[in-house]
C-alpha cells in the first residue's frame, strides 16, 4: 500500500507536469515528499540507520508509516492541484535571454527594492550582535543576540530580527544573483559581501539555512544566465550539499561560531560520516511527524490561533505562549507543523491549505508580470511547506506568508505604475488629436 501510494503520488505529478508545465514549487515539494516517504518505507523495515536514533523512538516510525506516507503524499496533491490551470509559456524555469532583456527594467527595480530591505535588516542585525559569541560560542541554538542589550530592545525588534534573519538571507542571495546577471558591479559587490555576512552566520551556527546562499544562485543562473553561468550554477549545488553536511556534524560539537569552521570542513572532508547523514537530515520530518502521532497533545485556543498569525512576534505576543502551549518531542526536536496541524482538527487543517492554495495563486499571478518575484515566491513557498514537515506551523508559515506579501506588493505597484502611464497616454492622445484637427483646418 505504501510503495502504491509512492507511485500513485508520483504519476499524479507526471501528468501535471505534462499538462501544465515544470514549476519550481510543486516540482520541489513532490520530490521532497517522494523522498521522504521512500525512506520512512525503507527505516521501517530496518534497512537503513537514522541520525536521530538517539533522539526519538523508531517505535512509532514502524507504527505510522502508512498514516505518514497518506499525509506527505497529500501534502504533494495540495502542492501540485494549487498550480493546475498554469501555462507552461508563464514558467520561470524556462525564462528565455529574451525574456529577461525584456523585463530588465521590472528586474532592476526588483533589485533596488530588495537590496534596500536587505540593509535595513543588516543594520538591526549587527546593532545586536553579540560578536564574541559569533565568533566562538559553545552551545548549538545558543545564538549571536546580544543578551546584554535586550533593555533597550523594548519593542522586540532586535530578537525579531535574528528569527527572521533565514528570510532575508533567501532575499540578500537571490539579490546578489541578479545583480550579477543584470551586470551591475557595484551592487553584485556590496550584495554578495552581505550575502557571505549572512551565509558565515548561519553556517557558524550550524544551521541548514546556509545553503540557501548556493542554492538561490544556483536557481538565478540557471534561469537568468548563459551556459557558462549555468555551469557556475552546478558548482554552487555542491557548496548548498557540503554546508548542509558541515551544519549536520558541526550542531552536534561543543563548538560553535567562525572559529569552528575550519575544523567542521576538515571533518567533512576527511570523514564520509556527515555526508551520509545528509539523505537523512533532508528525510527527517516524516520520522518526526510518525513519532508525534504516539502523542495525544492538547493545545491552547491561542496557541493555535497565533500558529497562523503572519505579524512577528513583538505585535501578537506568541512568546508568551510558545514556552508554556508548545508540545516537543525532545529538548532538540519540535514537534512539526504537520503534526501540530493533525492535532489542532479539521478546520484548522482546511485553513491551513486555503493559505497556501492562496499563496500559490498570487506567485500564478506575478509570474505573468515580474519573472524575479515569481522564483523568490517558489523557492519561499516550497520552503515554508517544507518547513511544516520539521518545525512548527509557526515557523513554516512565516516563509508562506512572506511570500503572499510580496505577492500582493507586487500586484500594487505594477497596476499603480499602469494607472500612472494611463493618463498620460490619453493626454498625449488628446494631444495628438488636437495638433491633427488644426493640421486639418489649415488643410482648407
Amino acid at each position: 500500500m505504501t510503495i502504491f501510494l509512492i507511485f500513485a503520488t508520483l504519476l499524479l505529478f507526471l501528468f501535471c507536469r505534462i499538462s501544465y508545465g515544470l514549476l519550481p514549487y510543486p516540482t520541489g515539494l513532490v520530490l521532497v515528499s517522494l523522498f521522504c516517504e521512500g525512506f520512512i518505507y525503507l527505516l521501517s523495515d530496518d534497512i537503513i540507520a537514522f541520525s536521530m536514533a538517539d533522539v526519538v523512538n523508531f517505535g512509532g516510525t514502524r507504527r505510522n508509516e502508512l498514516a505518514t506516507v497518506v499525509a506527505f503524499s497529500l501534502v504533494s496533491l495540495v502542492a501540485t492541484l494549487s498550480y493546475i490551470g498554469f501555462s507552461r509559456n508563464y514558467g520561470a524555469v524556462s525564462a528565455s535571454v529574451a525574456e529577461f532583456i525584456g523585463n530588465r527594467a521590472i528586474l532592476e527595480t526588483n533589485l533596488s527594492y530588495l537590496s534596500k530591505i536587505s540593509f535595513a535588516h543588516l543594520a538591526l542585525y549587527l546593532g545586536f550582535t553579540d560578536w564574541s559569541a559569533f565568533w566562538c560560542g559553545s552551545y548549538y541554538l545558543e545564538g549571536t543576540y546580544n543578551s546584554r542589550l535586550a533593555d533597550y530592545d523594548v519593542l522586540g525588534f532586535g530578537s525579531t530580527a535574528f528569527r527572521l534573519s533565514p528570510m532575508f538571507l533567501v532575499i540578500t542571495s537571490l539579490s546578489f544573483g541578479l545583480a550579477i546577471v543584470l551586470g551591475r558591479r557595484i551592487y553584485s559587490v556590496v550584495l554578495g559581501g552581505v550575502a557571505l555576512f549572512y551565509y558565515l552566520a548561519a553556517l557558524s551556527q550550524h544551521s541548514r539555512s546556509a545553503a540557501f546562499t548556493p542554492l538561490l544562485l544556483a536557481a538565478v543562473l540557471y534561469s537568468f544566465g548563459n551556459r557558462q553561468s549555468r555551469l557556475f550554477g552546478a558548482g554552487f549545488l555542491g557548496v548548498a550539499a557540503l554546508s548542509i553536511s558541515i551544519a549536520v556534524y558541526g550542531r552536534g560539537t561543543s563548538y560553535q561560531g567562525i572559529c569552528a569552521l575550519p575544523d567542521d570542513l576538515g571533518v567533512v572532508f576527511t570523514d564520509g560520516s556527515p555526508w551520509s547523514e545528509l539523505a537523512g537530515q533532508i528525510a527527517q520530518g516524516a520520522v518526526v511527524f510518525a513519532e508525534a502521532l504516539q502523542l495525544n497533545p492538547a493545545f491552547s485556543i491561542r496557541y493555535t490561533l497565533l500558529s497562523f498569525s503572519p505579524f512577528p512576534t513583538f505585535i501578537d505576543g506568541f512568546q508568551s505562549v510558545l514556552f508554556t502551549d508548545q508540545v516537543r518531542l525532545h529538548d532538540y526536536v519540535p514537534m512539526s507543523g504537520l503534526a501540530e496541524l493533525f492535532f489542532f482538527g479539521l478546520p484548522f487543517i482546511i485553513a491551513a491549505v486555503l493559505v497556501v492554495v492562496c499563496a500559490a495563486r498570487l506567485t500564478m499571478m506575478v509570474s505573468r508580470q515580474n519573472k524575479m518575484i515569481f522564483i523568490l515566491n517558489n523557492f519561499l513557498l516550497t520552503l515554508g511547506v517544507y518547513g511544516c514537515f520539521c518545525y512548527p506551523l509557526r515557523t513554516g508559515f512565516r516563509f508562506v506568508w512572506l511570500s503572499i506579501t510580496l505577492s500582493i506588493g507586487s500586484i500594487l505597484f505594477i497596476r499603480r505604475a499602469s494607472a500612472r502611464r494611463k493618463p498620460l497616454s490619453s493626454h498625449r492622445g488628446v494631444a495628438v488629436g488636437g495638433t491633427g484637427a488644426r493640421s486639418g483646418q489649415i488643410a482648407h
